[in-house]
């Protein structure tokens, strides 16, 4: 009669570890397509720029105003086009993201970049109108978006 251990020389099954694995790669490769798709608009023709770089990524946080012809927001953010709204939804989030900073011990404000892509004719005075409204709400760093001149 053998004791309570178990053969040495067994294998173990990794099957299920590599289906669990294979589910987990699969979730984030779905989920990181979802968060693309709604913070860009296929529908905003970009300006093209001779200069155009990437996307800063040092940022902590990211907030995407997607603005077409007419100078109106588009996307998740279309509802805040009211006078104001967009304001006082810049500001909440900026406190929620400095709290949660705060929470979490980190020290100074958050790196918060406003991305700004706006249709190619779109006017500049709306597209300044945009930048204040971000400044107001305490947003200091931003970005314009463009596609890159092939050639």
């Amino acid at each position: 009669m053998h004791g309570g251990g178990g053969d040495s020389n067994a294998d173990p099954n990794l099957t299920p570890l590599l289906d669990v694995v294979l589910q987990l790669i699969m979730f984030f490769m779905i989920t990181v397509n979802f968060v693309r798709v709604d913070h860009i608009s296929e529908q905003v023709n970009l300006p093209i720029a001779q200069s155009a770089v990437p996307m800063e990524k040092s940022a902590e946080e990211w907030v995407f105003l997607n603005i077409n012809e007419k100078g109106r927001l588009m996307g998740s953010m279309e509802p805040l086009n009211a006078p104001g709204e967009l304001e006082v939804h810049l500001k909440k989030l900026v406190e929620h993201l400095e709290r949660t900073a705060q929470l979490q011990g980190e020290k100074g404000d958050p790196k918060i970049i406003l991305v700004l892509r706006a249709d190619k004719d779109v006017r500049f005075e709306q597209l300044w109108d945009f930048l204040e409204t971000g400044k107001r709400a305490g947003i200091k760093r931003f970005q314009f978006r463009a596609m890159k001149k092939q050639g």
